[in-house]
């Protein structure tokens, strides 16, 4: 359909039926199942839907970012600890004879 058809609602002449066509079903909806906002685009069921979806989303990306901050702090401690520490044994053989030498 196309946009100005889509936001239409149509009347069956035979029975009187109001329909309107819903962008989430993508199909004839009777006009009642908009609820209270006949004008809207997705019906009831669509709309409870979109927004149980949503409300999923907005949490994994709030897990998401929690899970970095943690994973930014912990290695933000991990790499100050290195940088105070040698790797390796001859990183600590030439300080010790850095520090006899003086």
């Amino acid at each position: 359909l196309c946009t100005s058809c889509d936001v239409n609602v149509w009347v069956i002449t035979q029975s009187g039926l109001e329909i309107k066509w819903c962008k989430g079903c993508k199909n004839f909806r009777p006009w009642a199942a908009f609820g209270e906002k006949g004008l809207a685009t997705k019906c009831v069921r669509c709309r409870e839907r979109q927004r149980e979806k949503y409300a999923l989303q907005k949490e994994e990306k709030e897990k998401e970012k929690e899970l970095k901050e943690k994973q930014t702090q912990n290695g933000s401690n991990q790499s100050s600890i290195a940088a105070r520490v040698p790797s390796d044994s001859s990183s600590i053989t030439s300080m010790v004879k850095m520090e006899l030498d003086d």
